[in-house]
């Protein structure tokens, strides 16, 4: 395999919860934007490095393979950061817990299956619930301590958490999809 432009974005991707999970869980909240401003970047990668493989001609099976893995890490990883840190509402942890679950059984599903290669094809569902989920992750990086002028206290973990929890319904529907035409 020959690395490329896409390859390494991807493995930017992979590779950043090592740099901002420690930082997300030891910091304060002057660390929250600059973290949300990170998150943000790596999750742009997701667009990018498809884009750009199939701009360049540089699509390959890799890159098919490690793309979603690369999605899940980040996201899995920050949302579990979050949890350590422990200023979560009650809601956020009962959708992360979802999110978790869901993510299990698609790993399962991909993993177990020789038919699962050619069947569970990234969908427009797939990728709604991962651009929310990217979504509301940034804005619980966020939290309740960092304010914003004209919006209360804590509305950004609220929006964040809302946003999370519209994220399952688009999850939870590729997972149904994916599971009968995994069958």
């Amino acid at each position: 395999m020959r690395l490329s432009l896409p390859h390494i974005l991807t493995l930017c991707r992979l590779l950043a919860p090592l740099g901002l999970c420690p930082l997300l869980i030891l910091t304060d909240e002057t660390w929250r934007l600059p973290l949300a401003i990170a998150f943000t970047l790596f999750a742009l990668t997701d667009w990018m490095d498809g884009w750009l493989a199939r701009r360049l001609g540089q699509t390959s099976r890799w890159g098919e393979i490690l793309d979603p893995i690369a999605d899940k890490i980040l996201v899995l990883l920050v949302l579990l950061a979050l949890i350590i840190r422990s200023e979560l509402n009650a809601l956020a942890y009962i959708f992360i817990f979802v999110v978790f679950a869901r993510e299990l059984i698609m790993s399962g599903l991909r993993a177990g299956s020789p038919l699962a290669q050619s069947a569970l094809q990234v969908s427009t569902l797939s990728r709604t619930k991962t651009l929310l989920t990217y979504v509301a992750c940034g804005l619980l990086i966020l939290g309740e301590g960092f304010e914003i002028k004209g919006f209360e206290a804590g509305s950004l973990e609220i929006a964040g958490t809302l946003i999370l929890g519209v994220s399952l319904i688009p999850g939870i529907l590729s997972l149904i999809f994916s599971i009968g035409r995994a069958s």
